[in-house]
């Protein structure tokens, strides 16, 4: 079963085929703001390249509003247009890095919050919470259960920290729990939101 990968909401445009639990192929680049131009050439080469697509699997944040509705709308219109399976993921999750262990995903919001999200990855096994918004001070006590942190700021905790790396391997376990004869109906928009 192939599985095509789009995700927007952030300054990274991303782009996989994923073949069962494998990535074939996977395009990640920074895109200022010309999705238009740039991402449609790649989609088109991969529906080129791989005829057979069964699933598509979309980002929904958080992150930019506009940047997300962008790989959402493209991924319902592939959807409808060739009759196959849309899911949803929350964003983040791509830049999982290859470790086991309950994670905390650190994201820093406009207004000086944090946006928080935690899961756990295991071995062919990958779930989350939904994401919140947490005043800094609160961040110590949210994320203490966690094995390792991921996180572009630094914060001097003594749980290991990782930088965002785009790693959409780590998503497998998430996208293959959907059979493709469901359709995941829920593909709304999480974003930052303003000042």
């Amino acid at each position: 079963m192939y599985t095509l990968i789009l995700d927007t909401s952030s300054k990274i445009a991303l782009i996989a085929m994923a073949k069962a639990d494998k990535i074939c192929e996977c395009h990640s680049y920074v895109h200022e703001n010309q999705l238009s131009k740039s991402f449609f050439p790649i989609i088109k080469s991969f529906l080129t390249s791989y005829p057979r697509i069964d699933k598509i699997a979309v980002g929904i944040g958080p992150g930019s509003y506009t940047g997300t509705r962008v790989g959402v709308t493209i991924a319902r219109t592939l959807s409808f247009g060739l009759k196959i399976v849309l899911q949803s993921f929350y964003s983040p999750l791509t830049y999982l890095p290859s470790h086991l262990g309950r994670f905390s995903f650190l994201l820093p919001n406009k207004s000086g919050q944090f946006l928080v999200m935690k899961g756990i990855q295991k071995k062919n096994f990958l779930e989350s919470e939904e994401p919140v918004l947490i005043e800094n001070l609160e961040i110590c006590k949210k994320i203490i259960d966690s094995d390792y942190i991921i996180s572009d700021s630094s914060f001097g905790f003594s749980i290991p920290c990782y930088l965002p790396t785009v790693n959409p391997q780590a998503l497998l376990p998430l996208l293959n729990k959907l059979s493709p004869s469901t359709e995941n109906k829920k593909i709304f928009y999480h974003h930052t939101p303003p000042i």
